[in-house]
């Protein structure tokens, strides 16, 4: 971010700066492509980043931070290779944006996806429980409600989560509800399916 950029309009994630221009949000990508991290297809998270690239630039109603959430949590469900008939709940803040973390992954997962702002709201939970055989959703992606999350996936379930602060669970929730986190690796693949 540059000295005269206002941080309410830019906002960085790993090697990803989203700025807001206008109507669009400017992703850019600043990944070296030749580290050991960048090699390996981590690029996310570049041990050497460089000169900033654009990778995409949506017309979205979304803040920066918000969009880079919803990209990172969006191809940390990518990373976790959830089988088509699973049962999805998002967690995140309600928007009818295209580029919205809900909107994303109904364009990524064929089966049953769900979302809402609070899992332990009833009407959530009685519409997993018709679609589920277990009453939980089998994946939950949540855009910073990471305890919240575990919670709500079933036993055994995965969790994905954006490359940013989230709200942590603790190692024992963790172990009791044996959950696999999962988080983005690079955006790239996402974004040849999306954009």
């Amino acid at each position: 971010m540059s000295a005269t950029e206002d941080p309410a309009t830019s906002f960085q994630a790993g090697a990803l700066t989203a700025t807001r221009r206008g109507e669009n949000v400017v992703v850019q990508d600043r990944s070296c492509e030749s580290c050991a991290t960048c090699k390996s297809g981590f690029r996310l998270w570049c041990t050497q980043p460089g000169d900033a690239c654009d990778l995409f630039s949506p017309v979205t109603r979304l803040d920066p931070r918000d969009l880079l959430r919803s990209l990172t949590a969006s191809a940390a469900f990518l990373e976790a290779r959830v089988v088509s008939h699973a049962v999805v709940l998002v967690l995140d803040h309600a928007s009818d944006d295209p580029m919205s973390l809900e909107n994303v992954l109904r364009k990524l997962h064929p089966g049953a996806v769900f979302a809402t702002s609070d899992a332990s709201d009833k009407d959530i939970r009685v519409c997993i429980a018709d679609a589920s055989e277990n009453g939980r959703a089998d994946a939950v992606v949540a855009s910073h409600l990471a305890r919240d999350a575990i919670k709500a996936v079933v036993r055994g379930g995965i969790v994905c989560l954006p490359a940013d602060s989230v709200e942590s669970p603790t190692v024992t929730e963790l172990v009791q509800r044996e959950v696999r986190l999962v988080g983005a690796r690079s955006v790239h693949d996402l974004l040849e399916r999306v954009a």
